[in-house]
Formats: C-alpha cells, sequence, structure tokens
C-alpha cells in the first residue's frame, strides 16, 4: 500500500478527516499564518481542521525536546526585543525552565499573548489514544536516537513523519524505526531557475531504489504573479512545470506521497495549478486557503468537460510559435506575416516542384513585391524523403545565406527546414499547402538518419500562415492522412485518461482542452474533407494546429499521441513499406487507430473490478527484460530500442500492486469515462473510408498475422503508458488477441 493510501485509510478512521477531502494537508508550524509558531494551542488548531501539523524540533541544554523553529529568540520571545544578549541565544543555550517561562505568542498578537514553548513529551500526551492525530517532525537540533525513545515512550510511533532536508537523516530514522518510520524529504529551488541540485537530490534517492523515503515535499516559488497563474500560464513556480510533472510521475509510481510548500500559497489558484501538475498533497501557512481550495477542487475528468480553447487562446499557451494566420487565398498575407515576426531579415522559400507551384512562386513573388530581401528560392524534387542527408543539403545550402527560411510544403518539408533551421540558430515560418499532420505547430521533427526514424528535439515555427484554398486543392490522400492523424487524438485521449487515474501521467487540463475541445466538430464531416469542401478542411486544420500547441505547451507528445503512434513508430523502425513506399504517417496512425480502439472495446467489457492482484504480482517478472515471444519482425534496432525503453515505465510488484488496487477501485467509473471518450470500432472504420484513407491493414501492407505481433511489440518500444500498458499489467494482452484475431487470425468487421 502507497504512503498516502495508508494515510487516507487511517485518517479517514479519525473525527476530523474529512475536512481535506481526503488530502493530505501539512499545517506549517502547527497550523501556519492562522496561529503561532510551534505551540500547544497551534498543533490543537491544526489537528481542529483535519490537517497533519508540523513540530520543529530542538533541545535545550539540559536535554529536554521542545517545538521551536527558529535558530534564535529575537523573532518570537517577547522578551528578547530589549535584550539583545537574550535574542541572540538558542535553544540550546537555556535550560528547560528558563525556556518554559518565556512569551512566544506575543509577537502574533495581544490575543496570543502568554502562549508557551511546548514539551515535545506534552505534544505527544494530546496523541496518545487519538490515531487520528498525526505529527510532521522537523528536526532541527536534536539526536535521533533520543527522538526515537521519547516516539515510543509516548506510544506514537506510527502517527509521526520525520522530515528534514538531510536524506543521511532519513536514512538512519527508516533504520532506527523499521516499522513505522515514516519520512518526508524537503527540498527547494526558493527562487533559483537552476533545477540542477533538486535533480541529483533524486538521482541520489533513486540510486538507492528511495531507500527511506516515503514522502517528498518540493518547495514551490512563484516566479509569476497571481494573474499569470489564474490564466494558466506556463511555469509559473520554480521549479518548473515539466520537473513537476516528472517528480508527480515517478513518486506516484513508487507509492511515495508527493507534497509541495507553495511560497505565497495564500490563493487557491496556486494550489489548483500545482494540482495540475500532479501534486497530491500540500504543507502550507495558509490552512484555511488549501482547505477551501481542495474543497472546491473538480477532479481532472471534470477540466475535461469544459469550454473549448479557441485557436487565439491555445496560441497564447504555445511557448515557440508567436502567430498563426489561417484563411482562404492569404497567401498575400505573407510579407506582412514575415515583418511583423523577422523584422528586416532576407527571406528564402524552401519547398519540393510541387509546392512551389502550388504555392512557393506566390509567396516568393509577394515577398518580393513588397519589398523583401528575397534569396534564390531552394526547391528540392518532386519526390523528396525526410532523409538526414536532405537535412544536411539544405542546412548547407541556408549556410550560404543569412536568410529566414520560409518551409512551403507539409510535413516532409517542414520537418526538414525545421531541424535544419534549428541546427543553425535560425527561426522559419511555415506556410502549410496540405491538411496532412498535426506537425507544423510541434517541437520536434521526424528524420530518417543511420536507416531508422528517429524524432530530432528542435523548436516549433515562429510563425504559420495556412491558406485553406490552397490546403482543400491539394491531393486528398494528403487531407485523409491528415484526418486519420487527427482522429487518433480521440484513443491518444483515451490512454491519457487511463495514465492519470492510475497516477502515471497527471493529466493538463489547458492541454487537454486544447486537443479535445473542438475534437468532434473537427472530425464531423469527413467526407467534406474528401471532397475538398473548405469548411470541412478549415476545422481539419485547426484541429490539427491545436495539435502542436498542446505539445508546445507540455513540452511532451503525451496530448496528441498514444498507443497508436506506438505502431506507427515500430513500423517505421521496422522499415516498412508497401509497394515500394512508406506508407504515410496518418495511414498508419489510421490502421493502428482501429486496432487501439478494438482493444479498448474488449477491455472495457471486462471485470476489471474483480481482478486477481495477488496472482498477477506473483506472475509480474522481476526485471524489465522484453517478452515479446513472436519476433519475426524485430531487428536489432528495435531490441536496443526496448532494452532502453521498457526499463523506464518498469514498476516493482509492490507497485504494480498499488496501480492494480487503484485500478481496481477506479475501474467502474473510469470505464464509463473511457466510454464516453471512444469512438466505436465501427464509426472509426466507417470515417476513415469516407475520408478516402486505408480501413484494411492489408491496405497498408500489414498482415493480420504482423498485426497480433505488433501490439506486443509497440509496447516494448516506448515508454508512455497506454492500453497496450494496462493489458500487459493486467495480463489481460493474450486473451484480448485471441478475443480480437482469434487463432485464424480474423478481425472484427
Amino acid at each position: 500500500m502507497s504512503e498516502k493510501s495508508q494515510i487516507d485509510d487511517e485518517v479517514t478512521a479519525g473525527a476530523t478527516a474529512v475536512a481535506a477531502g481526503g488530502f493530505v494537508v501539512q499545517s506549517h508550524r502547527g497550523a501556519g499564518a492562522l496561529s503561532t509558531d510551534n505551540t500547544r494551542e497551534a498543533f490543537e488548531l491544526g489537528w481542529s481542521l483535519g490537517t497533519i501539523p508540523e513540530a520543529d524540533v530542538r533541545t535545550t541544554r539540559d536535554g529536554v525536546l521542545v517545538a521551536f523553529h527558529d535558530d534564535t529568540f529575537a523573532r518570537v520571545v517577547a522578551v528578547a526585543s530589549d535584550d539583545p544578549v537574550l535574542a541572540a541565544k538558542r535553544v540550546a543555550d537555556v535550560t528547560w525552565a528558563e525556556l518554559a517561562g518565556f512569551d512566544v505568542g506575543s509577537w502574533r498578537g495581544v490575543e496570543f499573548a502568554g502562549q508557551r514553548v511546548p514539551r515535545l513529551d506534552a505534544i505527544f500526551a494530546l496523541m496518545r489514544g487519538r490515531p487520528e492525530r498525526r505529527l510532521y517532525l522537523d528536526v532541527k537540533d536534536v539526536a535521533l536516537e533520543a527522538l526515537s525513545a521519547a516516539v515510543d515512550a509516548a506510544g506514537v510511533g506510527g502517527q509521526v513523519i520525520l522530515a528534514s532536508w538531510d536524506y543521511a537523516v532519513l536514512k538512519k530514522w527508516a533504520a532506527l524505526r523499521p516499522g513505522d518510520g515514516r519520512t518526508l524529504y524537503w527540498m527547494g529551488t526558493w527562487g533559483n531557475p537552476d533545477e540542477e541540485p533538486l535533480r541529483a537530490r533524486f538521482r541520489e534517492m533513486r540510486a538507492e531504489n528511495f531507500r527511506g523515503v516515503t514522502q517528498v515535499q518540493v518547495h514551490a516559488g512563484l516566479r509569476l504573479p497571481l494573474a499569470e497563474i489564474r490564466r494558466e500560464r506556463a511555469d509559473p513556480f520554480t521549479p518548473s512545470d515539466a520537473f513537476f510533472r516528472e517528480v508527480a510521475a515517478e513518486l506516484r509510481e513508487r507509492g511515495v506521497l508527493f507534497q509541495s510548500l507553495p511560497w505565497g500559497g495564500a490563493d487557491e489558484d496556486v494550489y489548483w495549478k500545482l494540482l495540475d501538475l500532479g501534486v497530491e498533497s500540500f504543507a502550507t501557512d495558509h490552512p484555511d486557503v488549501t482547505l477551501a481550495a481542495l474543497r472546491a477542487w473538480r477532479p481532472r475528468e471534470a477540466v475535461q468537460g469544459g469550454r473549448p480553447l479557441s485557436v487565439a487562446e491555445a496560441l497564447a499557451e504555445a511557448d515557440e510559435t508567436r502567430a498563426l494566420e489561417i484563411g482562404e487565398g492569404v497567401l498575400g498575407r505573407a510579407p506582412a506575416l514575415f515583418a511583423a515576426q523577422f523584422g528586416d531579415a532576407a527571406a528564402v522559400v524552401v519547398s519540393d516542384e510541387a509546392t512551389f507551384a502550388a504555392a512557393g512562386s506566390e509567396v516568393d513573388a509577394a515577398l518580393r513585391a513588397a519589398g523583401r530581401r528575397a534569396e534564390t528560392p531552394f526547391a528540392f524534387g518532386r519526390d523528396v524523403y525526410a532523409g538526414f542527408d536532405d537535412v544536411e543539403r539544405l542546412e548547407a545550402a541556408l549556410r550560404r545565406t543569412d536568410a529566414v527560411p520560409v518551409a512551403v510544403g507539409s510535413g516532409t518539408l517542414n520537418d526538414l527546414v525545421k531541424l535544419a533551421a534549428h541546427r543553425l540558430g535560425r527561426p522559419y515560418l511555415a506556410v502549410a499547402t496540405a491538411a496532412s499532420m498535426d506537425g507544423y505547430t510541434a517541437f520536434g521533427a521526424s528524420i530518417t538518419k543511420d536507416g531508422s526514424k528517429q524524432t530530432f528535439t528542435c523548436p516549433a515555427p515562429r510563425a504559420v500562415l495556412a491558406d485553406v484554398a490552397v490546403i482543400a486543392a491539394a491531393p486528398p490522400e494528403l487531407g485523409a492522412a491528415g484526418y486519420a492523424d487527427l482522429q487518433a487524438k480521440v484513443t491518444a485521449g483515451a490512454d491519457w485518461l487511463l495514465a492519470d487515474a492510475l497516477g502515471v501521467e497527471p493529466m493538463d487540463g489547458t492541454a487537454w482542452r486544447i486537443v479535445q475541445g473542438g475534437l468532434r466538430e473537427a472530425l464531423a464531416d469527413p467526407e467534406g474533407v474528401a471532397r475538398g469542401d473548405r469548411a470541412a478542411v478549415r476545422r481539419l486544420t485547426e484541429g490539427l494546429m491545436l495539435g502542436g500547441f498542446a505539445m508546445q505547451r507540455t513540452k511532451s507528445s503525451r496530448p496528441a499521441s498514444g498507443a497508436e503512434h506506438q505502431f506507427s513508430h515500430l513500423w517505421d523502425m521496422q522499415h516498412h513499406t508497401h509497394g515500394g513506399r512508406a506508407p504515410s504517417h496518418g495511414f498508419k496512425v489510421g490502421i493502428a487507430t482501429l486496432a487501439v480502439t478494438a482493444l479498448y472495446e474488449w477491455l472495457l467489457e471486462q471485470p476489471l473490478e474483480a481482478l486477481d492482484i495477488g496472482a498477477r504480482c506473483a506472475a509480474w517478472p522481476e526485471s524489465p527484460v522484453a517478452t515479446v515471444a513472436d519476433t519475426r519482425w524485430w531487428n536489432d534496432d528495435l531490441a536496443a530500442v526496448a532494452r532502453a525503453e521498457l526499463p523506464a515505465k518498469w514498476i516493482s510488484r509492490e507497485a504494480l500492486r498499488g496501480q492494480l488496487a487503484a485500478l481496481r477501485s477506479a475501474w467502474p467509473a473510469l470505464r464509463d469515462r473511457l466510454r464516453a471518450q471512444l469512438l466505436p470500432f465501427a464509426e472509426v472504420k466507417r470515417r476513415l473510408r469516407a475520408v478516402g484513407a486505408p480501413h484494411e491493414p492489408e491496405q497498408i501492407g500489414i498482415t493480420r498475422e504482423r498485426l497480433r505481433a505488433s501490439f506486443a511489440q509497440a509496447q516494448a518500444i516506448r515508454r508512455r503508458f497506454t492500453v497496450l500498458d494496462l493489458a500487459v499489467r493486467t495480463g489481460t494482452l493474450e486473451a484480448g488477441l485471441d478475443a480480437l484475431f482469434g487463432r485464424g487470425g480474423r478481425w472484427p468487421l
């Protein structure tokens, strides 16, 4: 059982459990700003609120353990303000008799006058026989052996959590108390944007398998004004959003409670933002605000039903693309868009033969007519391939000028220019000529290097111009590929729901609304896309652009990519061709979306709420060794990738036990949410057929036998948690494939 589950179960048995709504809340120094520091009155208030107070533990000169935070008496001892010598003294400098006489409440206000420093054993006495009363012990100046003896003498071993910034202290406490040694490891950047010291601490814990740590607290420093948090802007804290998400995923998987202490946390929006990032517990100076925020908190699935974000609102969430113009007959806007983003820089149009005829020549002419210095356009041949040698060829040509590239084309052209421009340290403008994929506004370029399709990290275009008239006139198969790629966001969304519900990868509510909010509308008219209807093509184009913006916001492809993309990556790494060519990304993803939808439909009929967890854990391998039985389409590259990716998402048997317990509990409600998210298999197939995309695996050269083998292989080559991992961890994958394919390789109609 995870730390959070244990605390929830035990606290729920107590009288004050409901105040935090099931969340673990630590009241900093007793009751935060609601009371004095480390006094009996503060602890009583903290408990009455339903929180877990924190006591800072120090030792007097004569060996008495007390609760006192500061190094000296200057701030909180009333008489110290008139006695510089006393103000400089510490708890260790005085006896208990001397310390007991000090007023440590008046500094807070006249209503707190007369409050005293408490002995720790007196606080423990308030907890004895009341298991709902817990206490964090932040060790400032105390021998751990003496503290452990005091805990034993009071009989409160199961009710305390030792807190420290020193990992060695936590490991020592865990060794002293092997049965009940709960700990909290606190850390922060204190406003410094450098995250490396925090990452070093996590590497140290990881190296010891988090030995001695049951909770981790990361301080959140406000980097942006509260108004920016209310607008759901990215990275309002130090450390970054990405750091919080990474930590949340790892700690949940390990069953370690993830807590944050937000400095300046006197506003509910701060807590809601941290909840969006995966934080599941808070230490707070404002327990009243924290509790109100938690009571008002809507589960992330409620956010999923929120208002769709407009293209303009989604663009505001992107941190690389600054401008997007979509309309009919807007190629002539290229000079103004270029000038707004790149000033007086020269331009060079990059295209292939087909896209230069469709739009490149007009863009080049418009730039020259506006007085822009424009270099001779660079044109690839008609059958340009996204290979690294093409990147190097383009890079060499661009190096001869200081011009900003203007990529006129679709997926391949955009990726080539994106990577070449990045390698030269230049931004670029993209002019879309087909609604064939979501990569226009996505970071990263998919390029073949050393015989293998690879994703290279590079920023999205600074600006994008999309002329719907040009896009609607593109070859129909390009729009069909883009439609299939967009439809894949349905199963990708289901995978994110699954990962969020099981604590693997928390939902980003804004990114979800960017992609999913208007997705159904964008997919509503496959027939219109097939015939080049401009309204249908515009909705498709906008949907594809939104997917890229969500990926920019999260710095991850998670909002737009799930198991269906793993099939496509697999076939890329297998160098799959059909009819002498590699099928388009959209067509591969379309068939994979059918495969994933079929598996989901079968799984949603299974009684996972009755899963035999003990049997599954007993059968779970102890090491992350690829267990792909069918290796007929395997190769050395795939094996190397699997060896790197499987360990990154492998979990121990104990972690699996916690995850499956969460699944079993959540399954009835989760099943309903997944059913609401997914389209029926028959409808997915109908839409693919209507838009002119492949809807049978053989249409892209994949046999039923090979498609079946691809399920297990695709699971092994990416660390992202998807429905494939759910099937593997629940032991249902083979049974599901038997049901879908049968012994004779059948496939649902």
